[in-house]
């Protein structure tokens, strides 16, 4: 929650990206131009939620088939204001498999 990914990257994150409780990732936007990474804490209320929700084993956000999303198909489940390429905005992802502006 409140991680402030794009859609690019909040579709490709999973454990590989975090150790000792911090999420690091070099985004796919700049990843070829400046190869910064990124490093977030993962707070304890999205710790919970990853804990308690169906995870995939490379990308915490997994579908209904336990598939990872497609950048389109969670665009599309994320139609509450997160739209296109556009979508860099605070999303909370919830045990029920909505996203939603956590503003």
């Amino acid at each position: 929650m409140y991680m402030g990914l794009r859609l690019s990257d909040l579709a490709i994150v999973g454990r590989q990206h975090v150790k000792d409780g911090w999420l690091s990732i070099r985004p796919k936007k700049t990843e070829k131009k400046t190869g910064v990474v990124v490093e977030l804490p993962i707070l304890a209320p999205l710790a919970e939620v990853i804990e308690h929700s169906p995870t995939g084993d490379m990308t915490y956000l997994v579908s209904e088939w336990g598939t990872p999303f497609t950048l389109t198909a969670l665009g599309t489940r994320c139609v509450s204001g997160a739209t296109g390429r556009f979508a860099r905005m605070q999303l909370s992802w919830t045990a029920e498999g909505r996203c939603g502006d956590s503003r």
